[in-house]
């Protein structure tokens, strides 16, 4: 999207950030629990949601529909790598598109979540079998485009061979020492634990770098996000700020009246929500409008192969530079040896001519 395109058409958009007022459900959410808050109201008034939760293996993103708050914690947690479309109802595996329209056409309410080309498809099925949509809500996700399944599923399955055992937990955005940064977090079922900041991992090398090229250009931004509703973090909000909270705050952009429809529905005594600005919103979420960019050095075409002939972490080992990441272990293993007081010592004593 250009930038006159943002300065002309940002005040179109109506503006909240919020977080769970339980610490125990702020903690458990990504951000700050936009999307668990609207799926426990919609649910609670009889309504139908869709969103992605990890397979029961963690080996893949998957779309399921959910119809008990019980349920809802499925869906919990940032997933980084493209989803299944179809869904497993009862017994049939059905795309997930054309069972919501399924429940449409029932006359369900249907909540629908998903990145702005998941949101694209779910409107051009719906379309295309001129499926009324009136009782439709949709929820799509400032989005830097996930990366592909195949290395969501190589970084598991490499865990579960170093570690000897199968997961029982994942997330790529566990609040280890609060909202940011993000850490990966992984729990056995033999009681092992893996914990890394997120961009330290191959998973995290791989978000960053290896995606579809269609997520370049993408063609749901700014003025074409086509959801109700657009959530997302908080960025640019510090502590000296009004609504901030160091456990995670929700951004919620409305588009429509659909999408106040939703945001008025929240239980203001469980979900602290207040109107923000937009410009400083958008400020922060430059994703929102903007396409992501590479890093110029990444060798796509070799990343490619090297991983579909040697795996995930031989490329991204051959991507990053063994002694980059030789330099980088040194100096983990040296913040922990030396106290802070002898670090501040060792640095002035390198600055010195």
């Amino acid at each position: 999207m250009k930038k006159k395109n943002y300065n002309e058409r940002f005040n179109v958009l109506k503006t909240y950030s919020g977080y769970y007022q339980s610490r125990e459900k702020l903690l458990e959410s990504a951000s700050g629990g936009a999307a668990s808050a609207l799926s426990e109201s919609f649910i609670k008034n009889g309504g139908i949601v869709f969103g992605v939760r990890y397979s029961d293996d963690f080996k893949r993103a998957e779309y399921c529909c959910i119809t008990d708050i019980a349920e809802l914690s499925l869906l919990k947690g940032s997933k980084y790598a493209s989803s299944d479309k179809y869904v497993q109802y009862q017994d049939r595996k059905v795309l997930v598109h054309a069972l919501a329209g399924e429940f449409l056409e029932q006359g369900r309410a249907v909540l629908f979540f998903g990145l702005g080309c998941d949101i694209g498809a779910l409107k051009c099925y719906l379309g295309s079998r001129q499926i009324d949509d009136a009782k439709l809500f949709t929820v799509d996700l400032i989005c830097h485009g996930p990366t592909y399944p195949e290395v969501h599923k190589a970084f598991v399955e490499r865990l579960e061979k170093k570690y000897r055992s199968k997961i029982s937990y994942f997330s790529v955005r566990y609040k280890k020492k609060g909202w940011a940064p993000p850490w990966l977090h992984a729990e056995f079922e033999n009681g092992k634990v893996f914990e890394q900041p997120f961009y330290a991992t191959d998973y995290g090398f791989a978000f960053q770098n290896y995606v579809r090229s269609a997520c370049l250009d993408c063609k749901f931004k700014g003025k074409d996000h086509l959801a109700d509703l657009t959530i997302g973090d908080h960025w640019g909000l510090d502590k000296s700020m009004e609504g901030y909270n160091a456990d995670g705050v929700s951004i919620i952009f409305t588009r429509t009246e659909k999408g106040e429809e939703l945001i008025n529905t929240l239980d203001q005594e469980e979900y602290q929500l207040r109107e923000t600005d937009t410009r400083q919103a958008l400020l922060g979420n430059c994703m929102f409008y903007k396409n992501r960019i590479t890093d110029e050095k990444f060798d796509r075409e070799r990343f490619k192969k090297d991983f579909e002939k040697r795996g995930l972490h031989s490329a991204v080992m051959k991507q990053r530079g063994r002694w980059k990441m030789l330099l980088s272990r040194c100096r983990k293993v040296a913040g922990r040896l030396f106290p802070k007081p002898v670090k501040r010592v060792i640095k002035k004593l390198l600055r010195m001519k």
